[in-house]
């Protein structure tokens, strides 16, 4: 899982902080179902 959340949050070239959080909170939901 560590290595996942790590993957998820490496920003891609060029991606502002707020676009990489919204893409990782996105995941977040898909993955636990909206659990968080």
């Amino acid at each position: 899982m560590r290595r996942y959340t790590l993957r998820l949050f490496r920003r891609a070239p060029g991606e502002d902080w707020a676009s990489s959080v919204e893409r990782v909170r996105q995941a977040c939901v898909e993955r636990f179902g909206g659990a968080l």
